[in-house]
């Protein structure tokens, strides 16, 4: 695999994450919506009708990231003295823990896109809620669990749970700035921001307490040691990411105290 095809690729997975992650956020944001502007149904509205038109726009990203995956995985196996031949994509993308996780995320993605543009509306509903789940238990069929020694169901629940995490976090808190802050405006919507914002607090709350815990026991689980954790640059990625996440709780609770 050359510099360039390994840059790529790493762009690719990183952007499938980040658009998962936004992904999990417009269910929330759908939930928080319902239960907060009962009192503003015009704002409740638009705020619906944008976080469909991203549901929509990141379910077709999505495909065309999951594509590139699967372009880049079978690039990467493939050297200068071995040629790219139709068995090998055929075994990759099609065979073994990887590929069934990779054809399953893009089947599904496939269905979420379809299932979006048929019901025009775009809305988030338990069809599109089940299966962004689906997607996201195939993520984690190519991560950790895939390629480590905590194989399995139990590996795959702890790095799903991980992404959600984040997603309730990180990917809800992208979609409080662009699609309710931008609607939620003016003296009279006031009341409603603040439900809002608190409601998300306790999402964020529960989104970085995942992150912390399944972070720790990933970091168990995968490192050979507690040394070699410590020493190697993923071991102090890590724990800077714990410490921040418990930064941020701390901060949630305070505030809603």
């Amino acid at each position: 695999m050359t510099d360039t095809i390994e840059v790529l690729y790493a762009i690719v997975r990183a952007s499938i994450f980040v658009v998962l992650l936004v992904l999990i956020g417009t269910t929330v944001i759908a939930a928080l919506v319902r239960r907060n502007l009962g009192s503003a149904p015009i704002a409740a509205s638009i705020m619906q009708a944008r976080n469909a038109r991203w549901l929509r726009a990141l379910a077709i990203a999505l495909i065309g990231f999951v594509l590139l995956r699967g372009i880049f995985q079978v690039l990467s196996l493939t050297d200068a003295d071995d040629p790219l031949t139709r068995d090998l994509a055929s075994a990759v993308l099609f065979h073994g823990g990887w590929g069934t996780s990779w054809t399953i995320q893009l089947v599904a993605t496939a269905a979420l896109c379809a299932w979006l543009i048929g019901t025009r509306s775009g809305a988030v509903d338990w069809i599109a809620t089940l299966l962004l789940a689906v997607i996201t238990w195939a993520q984690s069929g190519m991560g950790h669990p895939h390629t480590n020694r905590w194989h399995g169901a139990w590996g795959r629940m702890l790095d799903s749970t991980h992404l959600v995490g984040a997603g309730l976090w990180l990917g809800t808190l992208v979609l409080i700035f662009c699609v309710a802050l931008p609607v939620l405006r003016g003296s009279d919507l006031l009341p409603s921001l603040a439900r809002l914002v608190r409601d998300f607090s306790w999402c964020a709350r529960v989104g970085a307490a995942l992150i912390v815990i399944t972070g720790v026991t990933e970091a168990v689980v995968y490192s050979p040691s507690l040394t070699l954790f410590v020493q190697s640059t993923w071991g102090r990625l890590l724990l800077i990411k714990v410490a921040r996440s418990e930064e941020h709780t701390s901060e949630l609770q305070s505030h809603h105290d």
